[in-house]
């Protein structure tokens, strides 16, 4: 029993030289862990849209362009980018006749990135009479069927008339998803 313990001994020693002098496999690659979904935000659909129309009311250009989806704002910057272009190409006469209602001198315009010129323009927007800041004090939020990340939202005009208002979770929040919004509604998409 010695003799045969003896013998195996030896052949594993005379192995571990050559054992330890190969080069270890590559490890084999990690396997990549699919990243976790972001979690839904803690605020609800009601609540982003009433910081919506509370930056509507306030004038706040900034809040309002915030509070659409990245890819409504994507969208919005490429359309508004198609408009620049061909305002540019007129001549600074051309172009300051068709700034006028925007009040916008054409030194200034050719300045503006296409996101600064959506917040300009929804920044005077936002410069609403009273009569349409009444109707949309008045407006009233009736529910949210939420289904994954997508909130399909009622709302109620004063006059009984419904509309619908399609968020998304995004970043943490809900943000309105505007192609959507419009999709519902039977609006054509804006090009």
């Amino acid at each position: 029993m010695k003799k045969a313990f003896l013998r195996r001994w030896i052949a594993a020693a005379a192995l571990m030289p050559a054992a330890c002098g190969k080069p270890e496999p590559p490890p084999s690659p990690a396997v990549a862990k699919e990243a976790a979904p972001e979690p839904l935000p803690a605020t609800s659909p009601r609540d982003a849209w009433e910081a919506r129309r509370r930056a509507w009311l306030e004038g706040d250009a900034r809040a309002v362009w915030e509070s659409l989806c990245s890819a409504s704002r994507d969208a919005k910057i490429r359309t508004q980018e198609r408009a620049m272009e061909e305002l540019r190409r007129l001549d600074d006469p051309a172009l300051e006749r068709a700034l006028q209602p925007y009040a916008l001198a054409p030194g200034r315009f050719r300045r503006m990135s296409a996101e600064e010129m959506c917040l300009y323009m929804i920044a005077g927007t936002v410069q609403v009479p009273e009569v349409t800041k009444a109707r949309l004090r008045a407006q009233e939020f009736r529910g949210a069927e939420v289904q994954g990340r997508t909130a399909v939202c009622t709302i109620v005009s004063v006059d009984g008339a419904s509309e619908t208002l399609v968020l998304v979770a995004e970043g943490g929040a809900w943000k309105v998803d505007d192609a959507e919004t419009a999709r519902r509604r039977g609006a054509a998409p804006r090009r």
